[in-house]
């Protein structure tokens, strides 16, 4: 039944699997192809590349498969491009991306800086 679960049951759709469920047709229904011969020829081995194992094995837990994209990402809205950013805001932007914002936690209760929730 693939995805036409979620289509609505009518004998006026645009759905030709769900029309051919409320005429009763579905032993003698094919779907037609999603592409065409060729096309399909050509697009089965990129497809097949891009959800290969190690490829989204890399990309777990919502991860760029590009290390340093994810890396510069990080610092650069830690310490953007446009402004200065001197050593100590690199070095926080670099403990942020390898330990998250646990370092800056970390940091803060090193100096004694006391964390509490709002309203108390």
């Amino acid at each position: 039944m693939k995805t036409h679960s979620t289509y609505i049951v009518r004998p006026v759709s645009w759905c030709k699997w769900r029309k051919s469920e409320v005429e009763g047709t579905l032993e003698t229904f094919e779907h037609p192809p999603a592409q065409d011969d060729e096309a399909q020829e050509v697009s089965k081995p990129i497809y097949e590349d891009l959800t290969a194992d190690d490829l989204l094995e890399r990309c777990l837990g919502s991860n760029t498969q590009n290390n340093n994209e994810s890396f510069i990402s990080c610092v650069w809205q830690l310490a953007p491009k446009h402004q200065f950013a001197g050593k100590k805001k690199l070095s926080d932007a670099a403990c942020t991306f390898n330990e998250g914002f646990t370092a800056i936690l970390n940091i803060m209760d090193v100096m004694g800086i006391i964390i509490v929730l709002q309203g108390q």
